[in-house]
């Protein structure tokens, strides 16, 4: 009798500890972001590539990549042709440095957007979120014209956002070469 009264006292504090033992790693690993520098911003290259499916994006589809080589001049003015990447790098500021932050992606595109051609949808936007460690200096948005469709000549606004606090935008003009 005395087992089953500590066994049912017990188990209960055991899960008490373990939930809050993993609350406080959890919280000590989010991040307070402050900041963000922006590196280079520009067309660019990748090692590599991926698409994955995306219902939220003009295409249905996004391009991850990874293996970055910067431009080696900075540029604004960004050519509509097939297989241009552009977007610009930036480093986040914050604490603690080793914790991670949410932060959002937003992509504004000319006031034309982009038209999916399989739904005749409008798209004038899209956003990503995703969570980054705060002491990478290899962080980056961007953009791939991989569809006839994404060729919009105008002011692309790129934005990188945490929570409703704005960090960082840059516009790039697109034209028709």
């Amino acid at each position: 009798m005395l087992n089953r009264f500590v066994a049912g006292r017990t188990l209960p504090l055991a899960a008490l500890i373990l939930f809050l033992v993993s609350h406080h790693t959890a919280c000590a690993q989010q991040a307070s972001v402050s900041s963000a520098r922006l590196l280079w911003y520009g067309v660019y290259q990748a090692g590599s590539t991926s698409v994955i499916e995306d219902k939220t994006s003009a295409t249905g589809t996004r391009t991850v990549s990874t293996g970055i080589t910067p431009p080696q001049v900075n540029s604004d003015r960004i050519p509509a042709a097939l297989n241009t990447r552009f977007g610009f790098g930036y480093a986040l500021t914050g604490s603690p440095a080793g914790g991670t932050a949410g932060i959002t992606h937003v992509r504004v595109f000319p006031p034309a957007g982009i038209v999916d051609p399989k739904t005749g949808e409008r798209h004038t936007s899209e956003r990503v979120q995703t969570n980054f460690r705060i002491d990478r200096d290899d962080l980056f948005i961007g953009y791939l014209f991989d569809h006839e469709i994404q060729l919009v000549p105008g002011i692309w606004l790129f934005q990188v956002w945490s929570g409703d606090q704005k960090l960082l935008e840059k516009s790039f003009t697109v034209y028709t070469p």
